[in-house]
């Protein structure tokens, strides 16, 4: 099943999400491809089911991208990340962490402020 990871939220200044950006994935044990995109929102505080930001879990949050997307994309995603991983089984080609540290999404996740100065 596709699976979402959320990469990062945007807010407008109430703390109204306007933004998610996603990265899509199958999980595979050896071969890794992703597909990457973002979701656009119009927050609406007036709404019964606006939840603060503060409440707000990772799988509503995925749901949300399901729900924009739709079943078409899902499946487009699916079909493409699959086709990737496809030839990288035929190609014998294997996803592996580089040797000096976090996965680059992990590294984003960090202070924003580490290289500064470069």
């Amino acid at each position: 099943m596709l699976r979402f990871y959320i990469i990062e939220l945007k807010t407008d200044i109430l703390d109204g999400i306007t933004s998610v950006e996603w990265k899509a994935y199958l999980p595979d044990s050896e071969h890794k491809a992703y597909q990457y995109g973002i979701c656009n929102y119009q927050p609406n505080r007036n709404s019964e089911n606006f939840k603060n930001f503060e409440d707000l879990s990772e799988t509503e949050i995925e749901n949300w991208v399901r729900v924009k997307l739709g079943k078409a994309k899902i499946n487009k995603l699916t079909k493409n990340i699959n086709k990737i991983i496809k030839q990288q089984k035929k190609t014998k080609t294997l996803a592996k962490k580089v040797p000096w540290g976090l996965d680059p999404i992990e590294a984003m996740k960090g202070n924003s402020n580490e290289n500064e100065g470069i």
